[in-house]
């Protein structure tokens, strides 16, 4: 419930911006990049604990977000015991798609 309730305030915030997207292109961009920088830790969290609960509808978006942002913004580590993101990322790809 928490990390549904985090994703709700993300994607609220992500919704809140879009007129800047044709207002202030490059406001959005900072922003958009910034929200879906901190959306990555509910959706890692949700990979790590509930990966069979995530919706099958929202498996992709997820997946491309983590795969973006993280390579974005150098998050190559989880803080804890150090584990690999792209050993993260590799196995959540074939749990979630195959």
């Amino acid at each position: 419930e928490v990390i549904d309730t985090m994703m709700k305030y993300c994607d609220a915030a992500l919704e809140k911006i879009q007129p800047l997207k044709e207002s202030d292109p490059s406001r959005f961009t900072t922003l958009n990049n910034r929200i879906r920088r901190e959306r990555l830790m509910p959706i890692f969290l949700m990979f790590k604990h509930y990966i069979n609960e995530v919706p099958l509808d929202k498996r992709e978006e997820y997946y491309n977000d983590m795969v973006t942002y993280t390579r974005m913004f150098n998050i190559t580590e989880t803080y804890e015991r150090g584990m690999d993101m792209e050993n993260n990322l590799d196995l959540w790809k074939i749990q979630l798609f195959g």
